[in-house]
């Protein structure tokens, strides 16, 4: 775990010794279902369409769907397959087979939730197959409005596990710092919104990237069993 850290520690160096000097402002927009479809087994449905170049027009699109088990109250496993295009500024197919242990944790009437995550990467172009590996933390912290209203904080850190010339190259690939709030409108229904920074290692590119994202992400919990399934 101390690896991680270390390893989000030298992404914020990078940034503020320059190394991202290319930069852009963009909007993510992330729609996430998720909910029981037996006791145990869980179904995970997301679209995201990202719009950079300044937000001028649609660069991304991400259509993740899976499954996952939930192993008691705080512990799932999950898998799935992603499809997520670049289209602008060039155009690249991309296909993602991935897997996913989350642990939630309770403290103090917040929410810590942990998210490691193995990627299998096809990209067009690329000279073979990729693997990554994602690691996820996330504080939410109830504030106001009988808890409905939360303030929230992530770090997620991308790892390169191998060479996939000439676009991928083993080492730190990415990192996603988030701050901003949650709002649960209903038992089915909740809202994040806050920004996003993220800062970008580009293989064979003059500059690395630094993106400032306005991240809205729209969430739906569905149970077939009983009340919704929240996380």
């Amino acid at each position: 775990m101390q690896y991680f850290y270390r390893i989000a520690i030298l992404c914020f160096a990078f940034a503020s010794a320059g190394a991202f000097a290319d930069s852009d402002v963009q909007s993510w927009i992330q729609f996430l279902s998720q909910g029981k479809l037996t006791p145990q087994l869980r179904l995970w449905t997301e679209v995201q369409p990202r719009f950079g170049s300044g937000v001028g027009g649609l660069t991304t699109l991400m259509v993740r769907p899976g499954v996952g088990w939930q192993v008691n109250e705080e512990f799932s496993l999950w898998g799935g397959y992603a499809w997520t295009p670049l289209l602008k500024p060039t155009s690249r197919d991309e296909h993602r087979a991935w897997t996913q242990a989350i642990y939630v944790a309770r403290p103090l009437g917040g929410t810590f939730t942990q998210r490691l995550r193995m990627e299998l990467r096809s990209i067009e172009g690329a000279s073979n197959s990729a693997f990554r590996l994602r690691y996820q933390a996330r504080l939410a912290i109830a504030v106001a409005l009988d808890n409905a209203l939360s303030f929230v904080v992530y770090d997620e850190v991308f790892l390169s596990l191998n060479d996939a010339s000439p676009i991928i190259t083993s080492g730190f690939d990415q990192n996603r710092l988030f701050l901003g709030a949650f709002h649960r409108f209903s038992p089915e229904l909740g809202l994040d919104i806050g920004y996003l920074w993220n800062a970008v290692r580009r293989p064979g590119a003059p500059e690395n990237r630094t993106n400032h994202v306005v991240m809205i992400s729209l969430y739906h919990w569905f149970d077939l069993f009983g009340a919704p399934a929240a996380p």
